[in-house]
């Protein structure tokens, strides 16, 4: 769990049902349940590129629509959408929410999800003048 979730933020969770369960539990079984071996888990998930190329493209991308709520921009709706589809903001929206969930968060994630998908009409020339390299799937199971 540590591994996927990256840090110790359900033990606590874990801890409780494992208790849940022996108070339920342990007055019915009269037999000591074992646990088959666990598969190795490895994590192909590139760190690096999580702390690096996606948590920046999310600043990016905040930093973006931030600059495009100035009053000017927000009083003319042609000024504002050429602000919030600008490629540089649909690039990182698109390195933090699509690239940061498949590749980082191991979710699932769709590109016509995405908000510039259907607000944008540059949405496609945009990710494909991108320069970010999709890393390997997240995580890979190995049986033992």
């Amino acid at each position: 769990m540590r591994l996927c979730f990256r840090g110790d933020d359900l033990d606590a969770t874990l801890d409780d049902a494992f208790m849940s369960w022996h108070g339920l539990c342990d007055t019915y079984v009269t037999f000591k349940p074992t646990t088959p071996p666990l598969s190795q888990i490895t994590s192909d998930r590139n760190d690096n590129f999580c702390q690096t190329v996606v948590l920046g493209a999310c600043r990016g991308a905040r930093f973006g629509y931030a600059s495009c709520n100035d009053a000017t921009i927000l009083a003319d709706r042609t000024k504002l959408s050429s602000c919030t589809c600008a490629p540089s903001i649909i690039q990182n929206e698109y390195s933090c929410l699509y690239l940061g969930n498949t590749s980082c968060l191991a979710t699932g994630a769709t590109v016509s999800d995405l908000p510039a998908f259907s607000r944008c009409s540059n949405f496609a020339e945009a990710i494909s003048s991108a320069k970010v390299d999709q890393p390997r799937p997240f995580l890979s199971l190995t049986k033992i």
